[in-house]
């Protein structure tokens, strides 16, 4: 009658409904298998150092991942540079008004002098090769030798190109981490050291006395190959405020204390008005610990 043969348009309607969007689907499944195919022909070393013009010279994966590694070393460099600011405002708050100027510019040179002995020689002794292939530790063990003045930052194909890799990214951020050990020490002999002395300490800390215990640390040195994991040191306590701070006491010890700061006798101490050695401004000293905080 009338009602069966309009349920069975109806069920003939659904049944159809349901067969395009099973057509849909399988089309949307061979679509995904080709793309799977097409990603699988494409081998890494073929889409990077391809030299033949059907090679692809980046797949979008390959693009992506190397500009997500780029920006990530780049923002926690830049974070760790921050601390420069934070240590300025300390040193210059807790030195007298007249010092103010001087600390400043000292915190400047200081920064200055360790990028040039970190891009010419420290970074290649503290994170430069070779490594043993099988335990990926240094073959020498103590310091690096390969990586100096910025060599292998990038890689020269043989058709002329050249490809970027890591190098350059972990170089400045390693350098950040050194420029704070150095202000470590700059800080430690703030009105005690002179232009001379602190350009010339800055620039053989980040040559020689810095990489020395990063290449036995975080450089996969002898320090690294006492268990197989390696150097663990996520905060840099053992590396950069260890050394920095030893390196201070030292230049400290070696300083001794400002011009004034204690009389030579207790009776002098006692009725003698010793000059002022009061931190300045607790608002910057206070803003700088929020910084390094």
């Amino acid at each position: 009658d009338t009602e069966i043969m309009e349920r069975i348009a109806a069920m003939r309607k659904l049944v159809e409904a349901d067969h395009k969007q099973l057509e849909h689907m399988e089309g949307a499944l061979r679509k995904l298998a080709d793309d799977a195919v097409a990603v699988e022909t494409v081998q890494p070393g073929d889409s990077i150092y391809g030299d033949e013009p059907e090679t692809v010279l980046y797949s979008s994966m390959e693009s992506n991942q190397g500009a997500l590694d780029h920006m990530w070393l780049i923002l926690c460099g830049a974070l760790v540079m921050i601390m420069q600011a934070g240590f300025a405002m300390m040193a210059s708050g807790l030195c007298r008004v007249k010092s103010v100027q001087s600390c400043l510019v000292i915190n400047l040179a200081d920064l200055a002098m360790t990028t040039i002995g970190w891009f010419c020689v420290g970074y290649a002794f503290a994170y430069g090769g070779p490594f043993d292939p099988n335990t990926t530790f240094k073959k020498h063990t103590i310091l690096g030798t390969e990586g100096f003045a910025g060599e292998g930052f990038v890689t020269r194909r043989d058709d002329g190109q050249y490809e970027p890799n890591m190098q350059i990214g972990r170089w400045f951020f390693e350098w950040a981490s050194c420029c704070v050990a150095g202000t470590i020490v700059a800080g430690g002999v703030l009105e005690r050291i002179s232009w001379p002395g602190i350009l010339i300490f800055s620039l053989f800390f980040s040559a020689v006395i810095y990489p020395l215990i990063a290449a036995a640390t975080w450089g996969r040195g002898f320090l690294a190959t006492i268990h197989d994991t390696g150097y663990f040191d996520f905060g840099g306590s053992g590396v950069i405020h260890f050394t920095g701070g030893l390196a201070a006491l030292m230049g400290a010890i070696i300083a001794g204390p400002r011009k004034k700061r204690f009389q030579d006798s207790y009776w002098e101490r006692m009725t003698e008005y010793p000059e002022r050695f009061d931190p300045h401004s607790l608002p910057l000293v206070v803003l700088g610990t929020f910084i390094l905080w």
